[in-house]
């Protein structure tokens, strides 16, 4: 991963166990880049979150993969996250692609239909 890294970390709601960190990786002949989230994605961390999606839609760059791996926990304000990148991306010819270890969550709240998934992050790339 050595890559371009971006540490966004410090977010918490009482414990580190709750901190959002944020990898960044840029795969420059493809023209995407993957987040990998590591920590809850909830009503604390999800403006930090939305902060790097923004600085990535800034730099003109619309195809994303989020490796959710290790996402321990999704909240509604997280899911509107996904869905608002995604409906980003989308508007400007790109895509989000997500690696998630527990598709049923996201199935149970109706979202395996709306987004595209992959089981890491080299096959996430590949749909491109």
């Amino acid at each position: 991963r050595g890559r371009g890294i971006l540490t966004a970390s410090g977010l918490t709601r009482g414990t580190d166990m709750e901190a959002l960190t944020i990898d960044r990786e840029a795969v420059a002949d493809k023209g995407v880049t993957i987040l990998h989230v590591h920590g809850p994605l909830n009503p604390t961390t999800v403006p930090r979150f939305m902060e790097v999606l923004q600085e990535i839609f800034d730099a003109n760059a619309f195809k994303l993969v989020l490796d959710l791996v290790d996402v321990d926990y999704i909240s509604s304000a997280g899911i509107s996250a996904l869905i608002s990148a995604l409906t980003t991306a989308q508007e400007n010819h790109g895509d989000v692609i997500l690696i998630h270890s527990k598709p049923k969550v996201l199935e149970m709240m109706g979202l395996i239909d709306t987004f595209h998934f992959a089981a890491d992050p080299a096959a996430a790339t590949a749909l491109f």
